[in-house]
């Protein structure tokens, strides 16, 4: 794996010393290659892997096959930030004792909106953050390296990037001209639904828009709490059960009544 040394070296450890956890979160951002290390792991102690839902009823289910399978068994939890309070406490008494052929990998992309108890009980994997060379033993497409931060992300087509980063422009005039008018026009080029193919990815929005906005103003210039509502937007987004439509139209119209009163321009 590209860029994931120390965490490869982790793996030739337990494998080594016949150590392999039970009970593994792996953190990182979407499309940070989480996925590909958990198939790694699975690989190496030579077991089944099977990827589950995060439901409560999946979670039982998982639970009662744990304790029938005779063979070496993976379940995957992927994206686990969604996973309800019940379906992690479910979850608890299992990865504290695994039964003998059971082996648990969790993904997230923020390890805090685990439940500290969950955490205590497994090994927690963090992906490395890419440099620009990694990157580059991929592709040198400017565009790609402009707006991507990791592998995976390189895979998304230049083509919704330019769409995104059109959208942001569009946003940023209507910030720039504090018209709430123009940013919701701006902003209907937003993808509302999975089968608006045509419409602006959401994450790929923000992640340029984040991207412009402080090469714009200065990170440093601009006040606290569009920090802070960027920030509480981009880890809402990092749940599949959100609106991210609404989601950014929300953290843009405050953004919007910020600049007016702060008077930015």
């Amino acid at each position: 794996m590209i860029g994931q040394k120390n965490n490869i070296n982790t793996l030739i450890q337990w494998r080594c010393n016949k150590s392999v956890p039970r009970f593994i979160i792996i953190s990182g951002d979407e499309c940070s290659g989480r996925l590909t290390l958990a198939k790694a792991i699975i690989k190496m102690i030579n077991a089944k892997g099977i990827i589950m839902g995060n439901s409560i009823a999946e979670v039982r289910e998982t639970i009662e096959n744990a304790y029938t399978i005779t063979e070496p068994t993976c379940y995957i939890f992927r994206n686990a930030d969604d996973m309800s309070v019940s379906a992690k406490n479910a979850l608890l008494k299992v990865v504290e004792e695994p039964p003998n052929n059971a082996y648990f990998i969790m993904t997230v992309q923020n390890i805090d909106n685990m439940l500290g108890t969950i955490k205590s009980r497994g090994t927690v994997i963090k992906m490395e953050p890419y440099t620009i060379q990694d990157l580059q033993k991929v592709t040198m497409d400017e565009t790609l390296l402009k707006y991507c931060t990791n592998i995976g992300l390189l895979n998304t087509p230049k083509e919704k990037i330019l769409q995104a980063e059109k959208c942001v422009d569009d946003v940023l005039e209507a910030l720039k001209a504090k018209s709430g008018t123009k940013l919701l026009k701006a902003t209907t080029q937003l993808k509302a639904k999975k089968t608006e193919e045509d419409k602006v990815d959401c994450l790929i929005f923000m992640r340029i828009f984040e991207q412009k906005l402080y090469d714009s103003y200065g990170f440093c210039s601009l006040p606290l709490c569009i920090i802070k509502d960027i920030c509480s937007c981009r880890q809402e987004l990092q749940r599949s059960s959100i609106n991210k439509k609404a989601s950014i139209e929300s953290m843009l119209i405050k953004i919007l009544e910020v600049m007016k009163n702060a008077k930015i321009s």
